[in-house]
């Protein structure tokens, strides 16, 4: 399986490097092309023939990242992190659907079958939200606009108090501290931040990030949440091995949130 595996994260490097078709187009096979051919191999023409387009592709691989082989789930993303830039607005338009179902839950329930899922897709953005840098994308309107309610979005699924308390969220956390701080970094570069995110709306985030980074006036906070992330576990290997984990993604949280810190407050007041 391992091998198995590895081939395909390489199908998918090759794929989003070199995709530049976007529409759901099919391979023409002639009526009588599969006469003659065993079952197996008209199986695997007629899968073959799907895979023609970035958004085939896109719906093929995401709901996978919901699965609990941790080993697909990473081919995943290495896969879809290396999606050229023109295939990045399918790629947002195949995941709008899994955030508008994400904003109907929210308040109504924590931990969703789609968690795996909604966490793996905030990584692959964290990454590939890079393309902010390129013009052409920090002034496409539809795609900004897209990008700012996903941010909205995740904020306010973090926000709410059972999920502060959750060490299940916090690569969530990070993930939307690098998508945050590439988006906003984009769009100042236009000159339009206000338009995207007005001063309120990065006051809230900052202040979101302020009791996440470990230092200033609510350190106090962050610590009290990861302690209490660890209070169920009374095995003291699992507790011994929890609290290193915590410790490692406080560190890495902590530079994240810092770095979004500091790019919010490049901006007019």
């Amino acid at each position: 399986p391992e091998v198995l595996i590895e081939q395909w994260k390489l199908y998918l490097i090759v794929a989003c490097t070199s995709l530049t078709s976007t529409s759901e187009q099919r391979l023409h096979i002639p009526a009588n092309y599969s006469h003659g051919k065993k079952k197996s191999q008209q199986l695997l023409t007629i899968q073959h023939s799907t895979i023609t387009s970035a958004r085939s592709v896109f719906k093929l691989t995401l709901n996978l990242l919901n699965g609990y082989n941790q080993a697909v789930r990473d081919a995943i993303i290495t896969g879809l992190s290396c999606m050229n830039i023109n295939i990045f607005r399918t790629f947002i338009e195949c995941v709008e659907p899994i955030f508008a179902q994400w904003e109907q839950e929210l308040g109504k329930q924590i931990h969703s079958d789609d968690s795996k899922l909604r966490i793996e897709v905030t990584h692959v953005l964290n990454i590939v939200s890079r393309f902010m840098e390129e013009d052409v994308i920090a002034q496409e309107e539809w795609i900004v606009d897209k990008l700012v309610s996903f941010i909205k979005i995740i904020k306010s699924f973090l926000s709410q108090s059972e999920v502060q308390h959750s060490f299940e969220f916090q690569k969530l956390r990070r993930y939307f501290c690098g998508l945050l701080e590439n988006v906003y970094n984009g769009i100042q570069k236009t000159g339009n931040s206000g338009k995207w995110l007005p001063f309120e709306a990065r006051v809230a985030c900052f202040t979101y990030l302020e009791e996440w980074c470990g230092y200033g006036k609510y350190s106090a906070i962050s610590k009290q949440r990861y302690a209490q992330m660890s209070k169920h576990v009374t095995n003291s290997q699992e507790h011994a091995a929890l609290n290193s984990a915590i410790e490692f993604e406080r560190q890495i949280l902590s530079i994240a949130a810092t770095n979004a810190m500091v790019a919010l407050l490049n901006g007019k007041i």
